[in-house]
Protein backbone atom coordinates (compact mmCIF):
# COMPACT_ATOMS: atom_id res chain seq x y z
CA UNK A 1 0.00 0.00 0.00
CA UNK A 2 1.42 3.37 -0.95
CA UNK A 3 1.42 6.15 1.64
CA UNK A 4 0.62 9.51 0.12
CA UNK A 5 3.56 11.88 -0.14
CA UNK A 6 3.66 14.98 2.06
CA UNK A 7 2.68 17.02 -0.97
CA UNK A 8 -0.46 14.88 -1.29
CA UNK A 9 -1.58 15.70 2.24
CA UNK A 10 -4.62 17.97 2.11
CA UNK A 11 -6.57 18.57 5.33
CA UNK A 12 -10.23 17.72 4.90
CA UNK A 13 -13.39 18.38 6.84
CA UNK A 14 -14.31 15.76 9.42
CA UNK A 15 -16.58 13.68 7.23
CA UNK A 16 -17.81 10.23 8.20
CA UNK A 17 -15.13 8.70 5.98
CA UNK A 18 -12.34 10.27 8.00
CA UNK A 19 -14.07 10.77 11.33
CA UNK A 20 -12.34 9.71 14.54
CA UNK A 21 -13.55 10.34 18.06
CA UNK A 22 -11.21 12.32 20.30
CA UNK A 23 -11.25 9.50 22.82
CA UNK A 24 -10.00 7.11 20.10
CA UNK A 25 -7.10 9.40 19.23
CA UNK A 26 -6.18 9.76 22.91
CA UNK A 27 -6.25 5.99 23.26
CA UNK A 28 -3.93 5.62 20.27
CA UNK A 29 -1.30 8.07 21.56
CA UNK A 30 -1.68 7.20 25.24
CA UNK A 31 -2.29 10.72 26.52
CA UNK A 32 -4.68 13.66 26.38
CA UNK A 33 -5.12 15.56 23.12
CA UNK A 34 -5.87 19.24 22.62
CA UNK A 35 -6.15 19.29 18.83
CA UNK A 36 -6.17 16.80 15.96
CA UNK A 37 -7.07 16.53 12.29
CA UNK A 38 -7.64 13.55 10.02
CA UNK A 39 -7.15 13.09 6.27
CA UNK A 40 -6.72 10.34 3.70
CA UNK A 41 -3.37 8.61 4.13
CA UNK A 42 -2.96 7.13 0.64
CA UNK A 43 -4.01 7.79 -2.91
CA UNK A 44 -7.15 6.11 -4.26
CA UNK A 45 -6.41 2.61 -5.49
CA UNK A 46 -3.06 2.19 -3.75
CA UNK A 47 -4.53 -0.14 -1.15
CA UNK A 48 -6.47 -3.26 -2.08
CA UNK A 49 -7.64 -4.35 1.34
CA UNK A 50 -6.37 -1.65 3.68
CA UNK A 51 -7.36 1.89 4.59
CA UNK A 52 -4.88 4.54 5.71
CA UNK A 53 -5.66 7.71 7.65
CA UNK A 54 -3.19 10.49 8.41
CA UNK A 55 -3.66 11.95 11.89
CA UNK A 56 -1.99 15.15 13.06
CA UNK A 57 -2.08 15.57 16.82
CA UNK A 58 -1.16 18.16 19.44
CA UNK A 59 -1.17 16.60 22.91
CA UNK A 60 -2.00 18.36 26.15
CA UNK A 61 1.69 18.19 27.00
CA UNK A 62 2.47 20.11 23.78
CA UNK A 63 3.87 17.29 21.65
CA UNK A 64 3.17 17.43 17.92
CA UNK A 65 2.64 13.95 16.51
CA UNK A 66 2.18 12.81 12.93
CA UNK A 67 0.56 9.37 12.75
CA UNK A 68 -0.72 6.84 10.26
CA UNK A 69 -3.69 4.68 11.22
CA UNK A 70 -3.95 1.52 9.17
CA UNK A 71 -7.22 -0.42 9.26
CA UNK A 72 -9.05 -3.05 7.23
CA UNK A 73 -11.13 -1.44 4.50
CA UNK A 74 -14.50 -3.09 5.06
CA UNK A 75 -15.89 -1.24 2.02
CA UNK A 76 -13.30 -2.69 -0.36
CA UNK A 77 -14.67 -5.17 -2.94
CA UNK A 78 -12.78 -7.94 -1.13
CA UNK A 79 -10.89 -6.10 1.59
CA UNK A 80 -12.73 -7.50 4.58
CA UNK A 81 -13.01 -11.12 3.48
CA UNK A 82 -9.50 -11.32 2.06
CA UNK A 83 -7.88 -9.80 5.15
CA UNK A 84 -9.67 -12.26 7.43
CA UNK A 85 -9.11 -15.32 5.21
CA UNK A 86 -5.40 -14.86 4.63
CA UNK A 87 -4.77 -13.37 8.07
CA UNK A 88 -2.68 -10.56 6.60
CA UNK A 89 -3.57 -7.89 9.16
CA UNK A 90 -3.16 -10.35 12.02
CA UNK A 91 0.30 -11.20 10.70
CA UNK A 92 1.36 -7.58 10.31
CA UNK A 93 0.03 -6.71 13.74
CA UNK A 94 2.09 -9.53 15.25
CA UNK A 95 5.26 -8.47 13.42
CA UNK A 96 5.12 -4.91 14.73
CA UNK A 97 3.87 -5.69 18.23
CA UNK A 98 5.79 -8.89 18.99
CA UNK A 99 8.41 -9.95 16.42
CA UNK A 100 10.28 -6.64 16.13
CA UNK A 101 10.61 -6.24 19.95
CA UNK A 102 11.60 -9.92 20.23
CA UNK A 103 14.33 -9.50 17.61
CA UNK A 104 15.62 -6.35 19.32
CA UNK A 105 15.69 -8.11 22.68
CA UNK A 106 17.49 -11.12 21.19
CA UNK A 107 20.10 -8.94 19.48
CA UNK A 108 20.70 -7.03 22.71
CA UNK A 109 21.33 -10.31 24.51
CA UNK A 110 24.06 -10.97 21.92
CA UNK A 111 25.61 -7.53 22.43
CA UNK A 112 24.14 -6.01 19.25
CA UNK A 113 21.93 -2.96 18.76
CA UNK A 114 19.44 -4.27 16.19
CA UNK A 115 18.17 -0.89 14.93
CA UNK A 116 15.51 -2.57 12.81
CA UNK A 117 14.37 0.03 10.25
CA UNK A 118 10.62 0.20 10.87
CA UNK A 119 8.37 3.09 12.00
CA UNK A 120 7.64 3.44 15.71
CA UNK A 121 4.30 1.84 16.60
CA UNK A 122 2.06 3.70 19.05
CA UNK A 123 -0.74 1.18 19.31
CA UNK A 124 -2.20 -1.90 17.65
CA UNK A 125 -5.30 -4.06 18.01
CA UNK A 126 -5.28 -6.70 20.73
CA UNK A 127 -8.84 -8.03 20.53
CA UNK A 128 -10.46 -11.15 19.02
CA UNK A 129 -12.34 -9.72 15.99
CA UNK A 130 -10.15 -9.87 12.83
CA UNK A 131 -12.13 -7.13 11.09
CA UNK A 132 -11.24 -4.69 13.87
CA UNK A 133 -7.49 -5.05 13.38
CA UNK A 134 -5.52 -1.80 13.20
CA UNK A 135 -2.00 -0.46 13.58
CA UNK A 136 -1.14 3.13 14.53
CA UNK A 137 2.44 4.19 13.78
CA UNK A 138 4.54 7.27 13.23
CA UNK A 139 4.24 9.00 9.87
CA UNK A 140 7.89 9.00 8.85
CA UNK A 141 7.30 11.43 5.99
CA UNK A 142 7.60 14.19 8.55
CA UNK A 143 11.08 12.97 9.43
CA UNK A 144 12.17 13.35 5.82
CA UNK A 145 11.38 9.88 4.45
CA UNK A 146 9.98 9.62 0.94
CA UNK A 147 8.57 6.98 -1.37
CA UNK A 148 10.15 6.46 -4.76
CA UNK A 149 8.36 6.43 -8.11
CA UNK A 150 7.30 2.83 -8.65
CA UNK A 151 7.26 3.30 -12.42
CA UNK A 152 10.86 4.49 -12.55
CA UNK A 153 12.55 1.84 -10.39
CA UNK A 154 15.19 2.24 -7.71
CA UNK A 155 18.66 3.62 -8.35
CA UNK A 156 21.73 1.53 -7.60
CA UNK A 157 22.36 3.43 -4.35
CA UNK A 158 18.77 2.89 -3.21
CA UNK A 159 18.93 -0.78 -4.15
CA UNK A 160 22.17 -1.36 -2.25
CA UNK A 161 20.77 0.27 0.89
CA UNK A 162 17.69 -1.97 0.80
CA UNK A 163 19.86 -5.04 0.21
CA UNK A 164 22.04 -4.14 3.17
CA UNK A 165 19.07 -3.73 5.51
CA UNK A 166 17.14 -6.82 4.39
CA UNK A 167 20.37 -8.79 4.79
CA UNK A 168 20.57 -7.67 8.41
CA UNK A 169 16.89 -8.45 8.99
CA UNK A 170 17.20 -11.95 7.53
CA UNK A 171 20.32 -12.64 9.59
CA UNK A 172 18.50 -11.57 12.76
CA UNK A 173 15.52 -13.81 12.09
CA UNK A 174 17.73 -16.75 11.06
CA UNK A 175 19.66 -16.37 14.31
CA UNK A 176 16.48 -16.18 16.38
CA UNK A 177 15.14 -19.37 14.79
CA UNK A 178 18.47 -21.13 15.41
CA UNK A 179 18.47 -19.97 19.04
CA UNK A 180 14.83 -20.67 19.85
CA UNK A 181 14.35 -23.69 17.58
CA UNK A 182 11.36 -24.47 15.35
CA UNK A 183 9.18 -24.67 18.46
CA UNK A 184 8.90 -20.90 18.25
CA UNK A 185 6.33 -21.40 15.45
CA UNK A 186 4.27 -24.01 17.29
CA UNK A 187 2.14 -21.62 19.36
CA UNK A 188 0.78 -18.05 19.24
CA UNK A 189 1.85 -15.45 18.48
CA UNK A 190 4.57 -16.77 16.16
CA UNK A 191 2.36 -19.55 14.81
CA UNK A 192 0.69 -16.84 12.71
CA UNK A 193 3.86 -16.85 10.59
CA UNK A 194 3.17 -20.40 9.42
CA UNK A 195 -0.51 -21.17 9.82
CA UNK A 196 -1.77 -19.00 6.95
CA UNK A 197 0.97 -20.05 4.52
CA UNK A 198 1.35 -23.78 5.22
CA UNK A 199 1.41 -25.77 1.96
CA UNK A 200 -0.28 -28.79 3.45
CA UNK A 201 -2.90 -29.42 6.08
CA UNK A 202 -1.83 -31.27 9.28
CA UNK A 203 -2.18 -34.66 7.54
CA UNK A 204 0.89 -33.75 5.48
CA UNK A 205 -0.73 -34.74 2.19
CA UNK A 206 -3.75 -32.52 1.54
CA UNK A 207 -2.88 -29.21 -0.09
CA UNK A 208 -4.02 -26.21 1.95
CA UNK A 209 -7.09 -24.85 0.05
CA UNK A 210 -5.94 -21.27 0.64
CA UNK A 211 -2.54 -21.99 -0.87
CA UNK A 212 -4.18 -23.84 -3.76
CA UNK A 213 -6.28 -20.78 -4.52
CA UNK A 214 -3.25 -18.51 -4.22
CA UNK A 215 -1.27 -20.70 -6.63
CA UNK A 216 -4.27 -20.69 -8.94
CA UNK A 217 -4.15 -16.90 -8.92
CA UNK A 218 -0.63 -17.12 -10.32
CA UNK A 219 -1.90 -19.27 -13.18
CA UNK A 220 -4.65 -16.76 -13.87
CA UNK A 221 -2.02 -14.04 -14.11
CA UNK A 222 0.05 -16.17 -16.49
CA UNK A 223 -2.97 -16.74 -18.73
CA UNK A 224 -3.60 -12.98 -18.84
CA UNK A 225 0.04 -12.30 -19.67
CA UNK A 226 0.09 -14.89 -22.45
CA UNK A 227 -3.05 -13.50 -24.06
CA UNK A 228 -1.87 -9.89 -23.99
CA UNK A 229 1.70 -10.68 -25.05
CA UNK A 230 0.43 -12.51 -28.14
CA UNK A 231 -0.96 -9.22 -29.42
CA UNK A 232 2.00 -7.11 -28.30
CA UNK A 233 5.05 -9.26 -29.06
CA UNK A 234 4.33 -12.57 -30.87
CA UNK A 235 7.97 -13.68 -30.67
CA UNK A 236 8.12 -13.36 -26.89
CA UNK A 237 4.65 -14.87 -26.61
CA UNK A 238 5.87 -17.99 -28.38
CA UNK A 239 8.82 -18.31 -26.00
CA UNK A 240 6.50 -17.86 -23.02
CA UNK A 241 4.04 -20.42 -24.35
CA UNK A 242 6.72 -23.06 -24.90
CA UNK A 243 8.22 -22.40 -21.46
CA UNK A 244 4.93 -22.63 -19.58
CA UNK A 245 3.80 -25.72 -21.50
CA UNK A 246 7.14 -27.41 -20.83
CA UNK A 247 7.18 -26.59 -17.13
CA UNK A 248 3.45 -27.06 -16.51
CA UNK A 249 1.56 -30.06 -15.26
CA UNK A 250 -0.78 -30.86 -12.41
CA UNK A 251 1.77 -33.25 -10.90
CA UNK A 252 3.99 -30.26 -10.00
CA UNK A 253 1.25 -28.32 -8.23
CA UNK A 254 1.69 -26.32 -6.03
CA UNK A 255 5.48 -26.65 -6.05
CA UNK A 256 5.57 -25.19 -9.57
CA UNK A 257 3.56 -22.09 -8.81
CA UNK A 258 5.25 -21.40 -5.45
CA UNK A 259 8.56 -23.11 -6.09
CA UNK A 260 10.80 -20.64 -4.27
CA UNK A 261 8.82 -21.04 -1.06
CA UNK A 262 8.86 -24.80 -1.46
CA UNK A 263 12.66 -24.87 -1.25
CA UNK A 264 12.91 -23.54 2.30
CA UNK A 265 13.33 -26.91 4.01
CA UNK A 266 14.35 -28.94 0.97
CA UNK A 267 17.39 -26.90 -0.09
CA UNK A 268 17.79 -23.67 1.86
CA UNK A 269 17.41 -22.49 5.46
CA UNK A 270 14.54 -20.75 7.25
CA UNK A 271 14.27 -17.06 8.01
CA UNK A 272 11.31 -14.77 8.54
CA UNK A 273 10.69 -12.93 5.27
CA UNK A 274 9.06 -9.57 4.70
CA UNK A 275 6.86 -11.25 2.08
CA UNK A 276 5.99 -8.21 -0.04
CA UNK A 277 9.31 -6.46 -0.41
CA UNK A 278 9.05 -3.90 -3.20
CA UNK A 279 9.58 -0.18 -3.62
CA UNK A 280 6.10 0.89 -2.45
CA UNK A 281 6.69 -0.84 0.89
CA UNK A 282 9.93 1.03 1.48
CA UNK A 283 10.55 4.65 2.43
CA UNK A 284 13.93 6.33 2.01
CA UNK A 285 15.67 9.32 3.53
CA UNK A 286 18.31 11.28 1.60
CA UNK A 287 21.18 13.64 2.41
CA UNK A 288 21.57 17.05 0.79
CA UNK A 289 23.33 15.45 -2.19
CA UNK A 290 20.37 13.17 -2.86
CA UNK A 291 22.13 10.03 -1.62
CA UNK A 292 19.92 7.63 0.37
CA UNK A 293 21.17 7.36 3.95
CA UNK A 294 18.44 5.43 5.78
CA UNK A 295 15.19 3.58 5.10
CA UNK A 296 12.07 2.11 6.68
CA UNK A 297 10.30 -1.16 5.88
CA UNK A 298 6.49 -1.00 5.71
CA UNK A 299 3.63 -3.49 5.23
CA UNK A 300 4.49 -6.84 6.78
CA UNK A 301 1.10 -8.35 5.90
CA UNK A 302 2.65 -11.30 4.07
CA UNK A 303 5.54 -11.89 6.46
CA UNK A 304 6.09 -15.59 7.15
CA UNK A 305 8.58 -18.34 7.78
CA UNK A 306 10.34 -18.72 4.44
CA UNK A 307 13.73 -18.34 2.79
CA UNK A 308 15.87 -15.45 1.66
CA UNK A 309 15.25 -15.94 -2.08
CA UNK A 310 11.53 -15.23 -1.67
CA UNK A 311 12.33 -11.65 -0.66
CA UNK A 312 15.39 -11.15 -2.86
CA UNK A 313 14.11 -12.26 -6.26
CA UNK A 314 10.76 -10.55 -5.67
CA UNK A 315 12.40 -7.28 -4.63
CA UNK A 316 14.89 -7.22 -7.50
CA UNK A 317 12.32 -7.83 -10.25
CA UNK A 318 9.55 -5.61 -8.86
CA UNK A 319 11.68 -2.66 -7.77
CA UNK A 320 14.58 -2.32 -10.22
CA UNK A 321 14.62 -1.99 -13.99
CA UNK A 322 16.09 -4.46 -16.50
CA UNK A 323 18.58 -1.73 -17.44
CA UNK A 324 19.92 -1.53 -13.88
CA UNK A 325 20.07 -5.31 -13.59
CA UNK A 326 22.04 -5.59 -16.83
CA UNK A 327 24.52 -2.92 -15.78
CA UNK A 328 24.88 -4.10 -12.18
CA UNK A 329 24.22 -7.81 -12.37
CA UNK A 330 25.63 -9.00 -9.07
CA UNK A 331 26.68 -6.02 -6.93
CA UNK A 332 23.29 -5.82 -5.13
CA UNK A 333 23.52 -9.54 -4.34
CA UNK A 334 27.11 -9.13 -3.13
CA UNK A 335 25.94 -6.32 -0.84
CA UNK A 336 23.20 -8.56 0.54
CA UNK A 337 25.56 -11.51 1.11
CA UNK A 338 28.15 -9.32 2.85
CA UNK A 339 25.50 -7.75 5.08
CA UNK A 340 23.96 -11.11 5.99
CA UNK A 341 27.27 -12.74 6.86
CA UNK A 342 28.55 -9.69 8.74
CA UNK A 343 25.39 -9.57 10.86
CA UNK A 344 25.72 -13.28 11.71
CA UNK A 345 29.30 -12.70 12.82
CA UNK A 346 28.25 -9.81 15.05
CA UNK A 347 25.51 -12.01 16.56
CA UNK A 348 28.06 -14.81 17.09
CA UNK A 349 25.98 -17.23 15.02
CA UNK A 350 27.52 -19.65 12.51
CA UNK A 351 26.64 -19.33 8.84
CA UNK A 352 24.26 -21.89 7.35
CA UNK A 353 26.18 -25.00 6.29
CA UNK A 354 27.43 -24.72 2.72
CA UNK A 355 26.32 -21.10 2.35
CA UNK A 356 28.99 -19.40 0.23
CA UNK A 357 28.67 -16.56 -2.24
CA UNK A 358 28.87 -19.10 -5.05
CA UNK A 359 26.07 -21.31 -3.74
CA UNK A 360 24.07 -18.17 -2.95
CA UNK A 361 24.29 -17.00 -6.57
CA UNK A 362 23.45 -20.46 -7.89
CA UNK A 363 20.36 -20.67 -5.68
CA UNK A 364 19.27 -17.18 -6.69
CA UNK A 365 19.54 -18.02 -10.38
CA UNK A 366 17.67 -21.31 -10.04
CA UNK A 367 14.70 -19.40 -8.68
CA UNK A 368 14.35 -17.09 -11.69
CA UNK A 369 11.74 -19.32 -13.42
CA UNK A 370 9.55 -19.10 -10.32
CA UNK A 371 9.87 -15.35 -9.98
CA UNK A 372 9.00 -15.00 -13.68
CA UNK A 373 5.70 -16.71 -12.94
CA UNK A 374 5.17 -14.42 -9.97
CA UNK A 375 5.62 -11.29 -12.07
CA UNK A 376 2.45 -12.06 -14.05
CA UNK A 377 0.56 -11.74 -10.78
CA UNK A 378 2.52 -8.89 -9.19
CA UNK A 379 3.01 -6.44 -12.06
CA UNK A 380 -0.71 -5.83 -12.80
CA UNK A 381 -1.46 -5.20 -9.12
CA UNK A 382 1.56 -2.98 -8.56
CA UNK A 383 1.87 -1.01 -11.80
CA UNK A 384 -1.47 -1.51 -13.51
CA UNK A 385 -4.51 0.75 -13.57
CA UNK A 386 -5.88 1.17 -10.05
CA UNK A 387 -8.66 -1.16 -8.96
CA UNK A 388 -11.16 1.68 -8.31
CA UNK A 389 -10.56 2.97 -11.84
CA UNK A 390 -10.92 -0.53 -13.30
CA UNK A 391 -14.22 -0.95 -11.46
CA UNK A 392 -15.44 2.33 -12.97
CA UNK A 393 -14.43 1.10 -16.43
CA UNK A 394 -16.35 -2.12 -15.90
CA UNK A 395 -19.41 -0.27 -14.60
CA UNK A 396 -19.40 2.11 -17.57
CA UNK A 397 -19.04 -0.83 -19.94
CA UNK A 398 -21.93 -2.67 -18.31
CA UNK A 399 -24.18 0.37 -18.31
CA UNK A 400 -23.52 0.93 -22.02
CA UNK A 401 -24.14 4.63 -21.52
CA UNK A 402 -20.68 5.93 -20.74
CA UNK A 403 -21.54 6.60 -17.11
CA UNK A 404 -21.13 4.72 -13.87
CA UNK A 405 -23.78 2.23 -12.87
CA UNK A 406 -25.44 3.09 -9.59
CA UNK A 407 -26.92 -0.28 -8.65
CA UNK A 408 -25.73 -1.55 -5.26
CA UNK A 409 -23.11 -4.32 -5.28
CA UNK A 410 -24.53 -7.82 -5.06
CA UNK A 411 -23.09 -10.69 -3.08
CA UNK A 412 -21.33 -13.17 -5.37
CA UNK A 413 -19.94 -16.66 -4.88
CA UNK A 414 -16.25 -17.23 -4.21
CA UNK A 415 -15.83 -18.71 -7.68
CA UNK A 416 -17.37 -15.62 -9.27
CA UNK A 417 -15.24 -13.38 -7.07
CA UNK A 418 -12.03 -15.09 -8.21
CA UNK A 419 -13.14 -14.95 -11.85
CA UNK A 420 -13.81 -11.22 -11.49
CA UNK A 421 -10.40 -10.76 -9.88
CA UNK A 422 -8.66 -12.33 -12.91
CA UNK A 423 -10.72 -10.16 -15.24
CA UNK A 424 -9.77 -7.03 -13.32
CA UNK A 425 -6.07 -8.01 -13.32
CA UNK A 426 -6.21 -8.34 -17.10
CA UNK A 427 -7.78 -4.89 -17.44
CA UNK A 428 -5.20 -3.45 -15.04
CA UNK A 429 -2.43 -4.77 -17.27
CA UNK A 430 -3.79 -3.98 -20.72
CA UNK A 431 -4.93 -0.43 -19.87
CA UNK A 432 -1.62 0.68 -18.31
CA UNK A 433 1.26 0.94 -20.77
CA UNK A 434 3.87 1.15 -18.00
CA UNK A 435 2.72 -2.17 -16.56
CA UNK A 436 2.63 -3.99 -19.91
CA UNK A 437 5.99 -2.52 -20.91
CA UNK A 438 7.55 -3.70 -17.62
CA UNK A 439 6.22 -7.24 -18.10
CA UNK A 440 7.49 -7.27 -21.70
CA UNK A 441 10.93 -6.05 -20.57
CA UNK A 442 11.14 -8.72 -17.86
CA UNK A 443 10.07 -11.39 -20.36
CA UNK A 444 12.77 -10.27 -22.78
CA UNK A 445 15.30 -10.34 -19.95
CA UNK A 446 14.29 -13.89 -19.05
CA UNK A 447 14.73 -14.88 -22.71
CA UNK A 448 18.20 -13.27 -22.79
CA UNK A 449 19.13 -15.22 -19.64
CA UNK A 450 17.85 -18.46 -21.22
CA UNK A 451 15.26 -18.83 -18.46
CA UNK A 452 12.58 -19.14 -21.12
Amino acid sequence: MKIASEADYIPVKMTMEFHLEKSRVESLVGEGVSEFSVSAGCSEGDGIAGSLKSIHVITLSGKKLHLVLKEIDKNSPWGGSTSVENGSFKVENMVYSTLIPKLSEFAKSRGVDAQIPVPYVYDCYKGPNPLDNYICMEDVRFDGYKMTDKYVGLTLEETLLVMKEIGRFHALTYSLIKWEGEKIFSAPPFSTLVEFYAFYLPDGETVNPGIAEFAGAFQGGINNGLELMEKRNPTLHQKMKIHFEKTGGAEKFPELQLGTSFGTDLKYFPVIVHGDLWSNNIMLKYNTDGIPISMKFLDFQFSRRGNIYEDLAYFVFTSTTPELRRKHSWSPLQTYFDSFTKALKELKVAQPIGFTFGTFLDSYKENLPYIFRYMHFAIPLQLGTSIPEVMKMMQRSQSGEGKEAESPPQKVSREEEVKMFFMMMKIQLETKEEAMARLEAITQEMADLNVI
